[in-house]
């Protein structure tokens, strides 16, 4: 009797079949062969508030292979507020020591903590409308006329 050699699946076949393995390939829509891979301690929601940040900067033509490590810093950021705030939202903000006397969970100061190098990284990477007004206006040519402008 002789061995049946069995054919290989493609990868469509695979995504089909839903049998693709996450460290085998990404899914497509995420990857673009110009972005670095995400930092790989990042969850599954920072893999995708990477990719989401990553996909903004190259549309806005602000995006740098080497932006990949602040990014992942940003991505975790994220991810850690949502994570904190999801907890805030179902616990409350407070809780009650042994004591008798009430205090800020954790959860709300890594919520606060996190806000704050969102804010940071969101003016340098043009996350927010003013960053961004900021950053288009230092890339208009100079010798661009502004419609307000009086000659």
């Amino acid at each position: 009797m002789q061995a049946v050699k069995k054919r290989r699946s493609t990868a469509a076949e695979k995504k089909l079949q839903g049998t693709n393995r996450a460290d085998r390939s990404q899914d497509p829509k995420d990857f673009d062969s110009d972005i670095h891979p995400p930092a790989s301690y990042l969850t599954n929601d920072g893999i995708e508030i990477y990719y989401s940040i990553c996909k903004h900067l190259k549309e806005n033509k602000g995006f740098a292979g080497i932006d990949h490590f602040e990014i992942s810093v940003v991505a975790n950021s994220f991810s850690l507020y949502a994570h904190a705030a999801n907890k805030c939202k179902n616990g409350g903000y407070t809780q009650e020591t042994q004591t008798g006397y009430s205090q800020v969970k954790a959860e709300y100061t890594v919520m606060k903590n996190e806000s704050i190098n969102i804010m940071k990284y969101a003016e340098k990477y043009g996350l927010n409308q003013a960053a961004r007004e900021k950053i288009l206006a230092f890339s208009k040519p100079k010798n661009e006329a502004d419609e307000f402008s009086i000659v």
